[in-house]
């Protein structure tokens, strides 16, 4: 009986670490958002650059 009493208290404590870690601050989560938007707009910026750079290649050369 004790080692059910135990499982479930380490069950317990690992579910209040998810909960804890769970919700970020306002500001916090603002940032994330302005992160993730700039990381966002550079990797859309690398994926548009070599077809343009392609095509303007094809125009000087052909």
């Amino acid at each position: 009986m004790n080692y059910d009493k135990r499982i479930i208290k380490v069950r317990d404590i690992k579910m209040m670490e998810k909960k804890n870690k769970g919700e970020a601050g306002f500001f916090k989560s603002i940032l994330m958002e302005i992160r993730d938007s700039i990381i966002l707009e550079v990797i859309w910026n690398i994926i548009v650059f070599f077809p343009r750079v392609l095509v303007r290649l094809w125009k000087h050369f052909y």
